[in-house]
C-alpha cells in the first residue's frame, strides 16, 4: 500500500474508531431505556461479568474497557480484507509506524472494504473478505474499548470466549506476530470459559470432542492449501491463468472430494467448508488463524499450570525472549522447550 494511501486509511479507520467511542453510552444508561431490547441488556450484563471474572482470575488491575455500548448501523463492526498472489497461498503483508505489520487490512466502512477488495483484484490478487463482529484497540487509544451491538450476535459460549479472547489481547500482546496473538488468544478465551462456567468434565468432553472435530477439518484445509502452495512450486515462473487452472482442477478434483469424505466419515451434518468459495487469499486466512494453536496446547500441557500460572509463564518467558538473539516469539517457545 503506497504510503498517501496508508496516510487515507489511517485516517479513515482513526475517524470511525473515534466514532465508535464518540457514539457509545455509559452502560447503566442503556440498562435503564426502556427502548433497548432486554435480551441485549441481558448481553451487556453478561460482558461485565465476564470482563469482572476475567480481571480477578489473572490478577490484572481492571479497566474501564466495556464501559459503555455503542449501538452500530450494521450488523458487522468491521470488515477485513485479505489477499494473496495467485500463484502463492501467503497473505499480503501490509506494515504501519508503531503498530507493525499485519496479514490483512480492517475497513469500518464495507464500501471501502469492497473498494479495497476491487483494487486489489485489478492488480492480479485473489481476495477474501469476511465481516468482523469483535475486536480490540489493545487500549492504547485514549480512550477504553466498547461494547458493540455486533456482539450481539454471539450466544452465550460463544460471546464468553469472544470477550475472553479480545481481553487477552490487552494483556499480552506480541508486536509482528498475528498468527501466535490470535491463536493465544483463542486458546486462553476458551480455557477461561471453560474456568468461568464451571463445566463439569462430561461437559468439557463434550465441548472437547466439538472442538476436535472442527480442529480437524481445519487441519484438513491446511494440509490441502499446503498441497496447493506446493503445485505453486514455479511460481515465479507461471501466470496468473496458469495459477487459476491449476486451482480450479485442484478444488474439483481433490480438495472438495476430500472435503466431502472427511465429512461422510466424521458424520459432520454441516460440512461449512463446501459452501464457500474457496482461493488462495481464504486459504491463507484460515491458515493464519491456526497456525499455534498445537504450541500453545502442548506447552500448557507440558507446564503442568493452573491456566492463570501458564499466562505469567509466558509473561516470563517473552521477557527472556526480547533479551535473546531470536526474532520470533513462536520459535523461540519451540526452542527452548523442545516442542
Amino acid at each position: 500500500m503506497a504510503s498517501c494511501a496508508k496516510i487515507s486509511y489511517v485516517t479513515e479507520q482513526g475517524i470511525g474508531q473515534m466514532a465508535l467511542e464518540w457514539n457509545g453510552e455509559d452502560n447503566e444508561k442503556v440498562l435503564m431505556d426502556p427502548k433497548v431490547k432486554e435480551e441485549h441488556k441481558e448481553k451487556i450484563r453478561k460482558i461485565e461479568a465476564y470482563k469482572e471474572f476475567f480481571y480477578k482470575y489473572y490478577k490484572k488491575e481492571t479497566t474501564p474497557i466495556y464501559s459503555e455500548t455503542t449501538f452500530l448501523k450494521q450488523k458487522a463492526v468491521t470488515y477485513l480484507v485479505i489477499a494473496s498472489k495467485k500463484t502463492q497461498i501467503a497473505p499480503l503483508m501490509t506494515s504501519f509506524p508503531i503498530a507493525g505489520e499485519f496479514p490483512y487490512l480492517g475497513f469500518f466502512k464495507k464500501e471501502s472494504a469492497k473498494k479495497y477488495k476491487k483494487e486489489l483484484e485489478s492488480k492480479g490478487y485473489s481476495t477474501y473478505m469476511r465481516p468482523v463482529f469483535a475486536y480490540t484497540t489493545l487500549n492504547k487509544l485514549p480512550f477504553y474499548d466498547n461494547i458493540i451491538s455486533s456482539f450481539f450476535n454471539y450466544e452465550e459460549q460463544q460471546l464468553a470466549e469472544t470477550i475472553f479472547h479480545e481481553l487477552l489481547h490487552t494483556i499480552f500482546f506480541i508486536k509482528d506476530e498475528v498468527d501466535f496473538n490470535e491463536s493465544l488468544a483463542e486458546y486462553f478465551g476458551r480455557m477461561t470459559s471453560y474456568e468461568y462456567f464451571k463445566y463439569s468434565s462430561s461437559e468439557k468432553l463434550k465441548l472437547k470432542e466439538k472442538l476436535e472435530s472442527q480442529a480437524k477439518i481445519m487441519q484438513l484445509i491446511a494440509t490441502k492449501a499446503n498441497q496447493l502452495n506446493k503445485l505453486y512450486a514455479d511460481k515465479d515462473k507461471i501466470s496468473n491463468s496458469e495459477a487459476i487452472a491449476i486451482l480450479k482442477q485442484f478444488l474439483n478434483e481433490d480438495f472438495t472430494p476430500s472435503l466431502e469424505k472427511f465429512c461422510k466419515e466424521e458424520n459432520v451434518s454441516k460440512c461449512w467448508p463446501l459452501n464457500q468459495k474457496w482461493n488462495n487469499a481464504m486459504f491463507a486466512a484460515f491458515m493464519t488463524y491456526s497456525k499455534e494453536q498445537n504450541l500453545i496446547e502442548k506447552l500448557h500441557k507440558k507446564t503442568k499450570l493452573s491456566l492463570s500460572e501458564y499466562l505469567v509463564y509466558l509473561e516470563k518467558k517473552y521477557d527472556d525472549y526480547k533479551d535473546s538473539d531470536f526474532d520470533n516469539f513462536a520459535k523461540y517457545l519451540k526452542e527452548k522447550e523442545k516442542l
